[in-house]
């Protein structure tokens, strides 16, 4: 199970608590960095913790104690040490990075994390997203991590965030919630799982959808070729996968486009088993629609 649930469900600790565990942690695998700097295995954990450590921070503290340029200069500071140089490693980092900026509102820095992120897969830096798709874990395999494809971890969203996640996440949230109902507990894992790659999409067409409904002054992308994208990506490599293909019918209802979300959670639908938050997302279109 990834770090962050584990530590986030651990009830025997406070929050700030769990926060000071997490950066003791970070604190002892920079001294062994220094040691190893060669080392995947501590590079991976440093990734990961710090990402971990925003994560939380981003739940646990109020997120607008500290200023917009605190948070800025962090993650600056992180990924100037080269942290985020090789793409398999710091896929996962760059999309939990992309999610702090995103849930913080900070939309332009986001889609300048995510420009980097796709510029070196477009360029071949890093595997393919059918190859992602291949060697994807819910948490880090260690195993994996001797051999030339290193794990591409997905993108978990548990319950204690909820309050700060879309609205589209939130239903995915409550409705697992209510599907589980009485089997759940208060030790209970409730989490969420998305391709990293589908969700740094998802959160390119939202943050760029809200800055061009703003009418911001940054540059985005064209939203209908951000569309496109996402719905390149899920359907050819994560059409199995439940969560993917309902946040691409979130978004293609948003866009207006009813035919082709009516497709997109007819796919979902098949693939529901127990769940149920895909019949919340095709009542909304139906709405819509009629």
């Amino acid at each position: 199970m990834c770090m962050f649930i584990f530590l986030s469900e651990n009830s025997k600790d406070s929050k700030i608590e769990v926060i000071k565990h997490i950066r003791d942690m970070l604190d002892n695998i920079q001294r062994a960095l220094k040691s190893n700097p060669s080392t995947i295995e501590l590079q991976y954990l440093r990734n990961l913790l710090f990402c971990n450590q925003l994560r939380f921070e981003n739940i646990a503290i109020d997120r607008f104690q500290k200023t917009e340029d605190d948070l800025v200069n962090r993650i600056d500071t992180f990924s100037s040490g080269g942290c985020l140089q090789n793409v398999t490693l710091c896929l996962g980092a760059r999309a939990q990075i992309t999610h702090v900026y995103f849930t913080h509102k900070l939309y332009e820095k986001a889609l300048i994390m995510i420009s980097q992120v796709l510029e070196r897969i477009k360029q071949n830096h890093g595997p393919t997203m059918q190859l992602m798709s291949l060697i994807r874990f819910p948490q880090p395999d260690f195993g994996m991590l001797q051999s030339i494809m290193e794990p591409v971890c997905s993108m978990t969203f548990i319950k204690l965030e909820k309050a700060i996640l879309s609205a589209d996440l939130k239903v995915e949230i409550y409705s697992r919630e209510t599907d589980l109902g009485k089997y759940l507990d208060k030790h209970s894992n409730l989490d969420v799982n998305v391709h990293p790659l589908v969700y740094i999409y998802y959160m390119e067409y939202k943050s760029s959808k809200y800055l061009e409904k703003r009418q911001a002054s940054v540059i985005v992308r064209n939203i209908s070729a951000i569309l496109k994208e996402l719905a390149h990506q899920v359907l050819r490599y994560t059409a199995h996968e439940y969560i993917s293909l309902n946040l691409l019918g979130c978004c293609l209802t948003e866009y207006k486009r009813y035919e082709g979300a009516i497709k997109v959670f007819t796919k979902s639908f098949r693939k529901r088993e127990d769940r149920t938050s895909v019949l919340y997302h095709m009542a909304t279109l139906l709405r819509k629609c009629f």
